[in-house]
């Protein structure tokens, strides 16, 4: 008893230190950049604007030199147009215009997702959209799965739940890393938020790795129990995870077959009973109760 004590409590810890130092700094960087991309995404409209003003003006300046007969007296510029290949650089001006919008659209939704997951959860909980949350990590670990993973989204009319926005967040990312891990190669990612027939929210996120054997299963949500090789995983993510869920009086189970893949399933109920689950008490996990570790469906 006091070595599972000893050991729950150095999972908060370390857990605990690492998800506040994550928070801090994907809020800081989300801080510092949200303006000035904010001003680029609102500038290349009227840039692009701008710019097609000037292309259609050089359009009328050369048509008029044309049907007016006057290219003796236009020379010096025709000839300046023909060194810098001006079709050329019309056409390259405007496709580096369509690159910095697409570039500026992505990296505010890089910040978005930033500030979604670095959410600060507050003594009480909040209203919160499931499948914004799932989106906000997986725009986070996209660089991790492109191209080589493809993931597929089912997201039914759930409502917003009442939740730890910023704890759920946790374990969306530790989930989807297990399912990128699990992936050697190429592979789906299915993730699927619904809503059950008894209330709850059901979020099923699949993937078509290895796969794990039934004793992995039986032992997935241990404290401290992984698979991976030594300094590469400390056993603790999918421990927390179940903690957290638990605390938010739900469940997380897992299904899996070797060579097919492997699907974790949350359920959680659509409101808290705040008066139980009191101020931060989804903030750190103890890991599974006895009754309910490594449960699979």
């Amino acid at each position: 008893m006091a070595l599972d004590t000893l050991r729950r409590a150095q999972c908060q810890m370390v857990e605990g230190e690492k998800m506040a130092s994550l928070v801090q700094l994907t809020a800081g960087v989300a801080y510092e950049i949200n303006n000035p991309v904010n001003f680029v995404v609102s500038s290349v409209p009227s840039l692009r604007r701008d710019v097609q003003d000037l292309v259609e003006l050089l359009d009328l300046y050369e048509t008029a030199v044309r049907e007016q007969g006057l290219a003796d007296q236009f020379q010096a510029p025709a000839q300046h147009a023909q060194a810098i290949d001006a079709a050329y650089t019309r056409e390259e001006v405007l496709e580096l215009l369509r690159g910095i919008e697409d570039g500026a659209q992505r990296t505010a939704e890089i910040v978005h997702g930033l500030r979604n997951f670095s959410r600060l959860d507050e003594d009480d909980v909040k209203i919160a959209a499931v499948s914004e949350g799932v989106d906000s990590t997986l725009m986070l670990l996209k660089q991790q799965y492109e191209p080589r993973i493809t993931v597929e989204r089912d997201y039914g009319d759930v409502p917003a739940i009442e939740c730890y926005p910023g704890q759920l967040n946790q374990v969306f990312m530790n989930l989807l890393l297990n399912a990128i891990q699990a992936i050697s190669g190429e592979g789906t990612i299915r993730i699927s938020v619904q809503q059950a027939s008894d209330g709850q929210i059901e979020i099923r996120i699949s993937d078509s790795g290895a796969g794990m054997s039934p004793d992995v299963q039986r032992r997935i949500f241990e404290p401290f129990y992984t698979t991976k090789e030594v300094r590469e995983g400390t056993g603790l993510g999918l421990s927390i995870s179940y903690g957290i869920i638990e605390r938010h009086h739900g469940h997380l189970s897992v299904g899996s077959t070797p060579g097919v893949g492997t699907t974790f399933i949350i359920q959680i109920p659509l409101r808290q009973p705040v008066d139980v689950l009191g101020p931060r008490a989804a903030a750190t996990s103890d890991g599974p109760s006895a009754s309910m570790k490594g449960s699979a469906s």
